[in-house]
């Protein structure tokens, strides 16, 4: 018996620490549970960037796909805005030809012109130029009116072409329509007198007349220059210079002639006197 008292004191151990077991079995359960949290935390942080940067990339890529929307929205409301503005100037210049023509049509302009003279390279054309050999003129009253009938029509300087005639003198108008009409005198006058003459200087009444005959027996006067002038016995030569030009309706058969005053006094060089006329609508 003493024995077994010696075993069983032998044996025995102490009663453990309720406390103390508990504490030995909770602690790793704790530290387990905080790394799980940290892992947990970590991984949220990691997720919550990888969120915010898809944000980011995402935000920058539908501002960039906006601003091509938006530019290119803009080029086409430009295009628009231009068609609009070709739109509006076309119409601008429909408006002011039908108002052009409207206005034409209320102007007297005569007949239709013939399809043949429609192209303007073909309209009737005539420069008819001095020529200095036939003009002898006989001398006459000095202010009496004489028809001028030798005008050059071939060579030098003169053009007579696309219809328009030559007959003595007279243009003859091949076709309606709107022309104009132009000529030039220049006077030359050689002073016989002696500067230590008694005679007074001598005066001479210059006119220039254009005229036009349609189908009435008496010609029409379309244009007029006059002077009246006067050279001194200290020169030699006088000159001077008459132009007159202008647009008339004309029809077919119509005749335009050239008369003076003084024709003897005129100098018939090419580039001095000439006469003419062409078409212009």
């Amino acid at each position: 018996m003493p024995r077994m008292g010696r075993q069983d004191s032998e044996c025995s151990t102490s009663p453990l620490d309720p406390d103390m077991s508990k504490t030995d079995y909770r602690e790793p359960s704790c530290a387990l549970s905080r790394v799980c949290m940290t892992v947990f935390c970590v991984v949220l942080l990691v997720c919550s960037l990888a969120a915010a940067v898809g944000l980011v990339c995402t935000w920058l890529s539908f501002s960039q796909k906006i601003a091509n929307l938006k530019r290119d929205y803009e080029k086409f409301d430009e295009l628009q805005g231009w068609e609009r503005n070709s739109e509006n100037i076309s119409a601008l210049v429909d408006e002011a030809l039908q108002k052009y023509l409207a206005e034409r049509d209320h102007v007297e302009v005569g007949p239709p012109l013939p399809s043949a003279w429609a192209s303007g390279r073909d309209r009737p054309m005539a420069h008819l130029t001095g020529n200095p050999e036939p003009n002898h003129y006989p001398k006459r009253e000095e202010n009496e009116v004489v028809k001028i009938r030798t005008w050059e029509t071939e060579h030098g300087l003169a053009t007579l072409a696309n219809g328009m005639e030559y007959n003595r003198g007279n243009l003859v108008i091949p076709a309606d329509g709107l022309y104009y009409v132009y000529s030039q005198l220049s006077y030359r006058f050689r002073n016989d007198l002696p500067e230590d003459s008694d005679k007074e200087e001598r005066v001479f009444q210059i006119i220039h007349y254009t005229y036009r005959r349609n189908s009435y027996p008496e010609p029409k006067q379309i244009m007029k220059t006059a002077k009246s002038t006067c050279w001194s016995k200290r020169v030699e030569f006088g000159l001077y210079t008459s132009f007159q030009g202008g647009v008339f309706q004309l029809q077919k058969g119509n005749r335009v002639w050239v008369s003076v005053s003084n024709a003897p006094l005129i100098c018939f060089d090419e580039t001095s006197s000439f006469f003419g006329a062409f078409m212009l609508y």
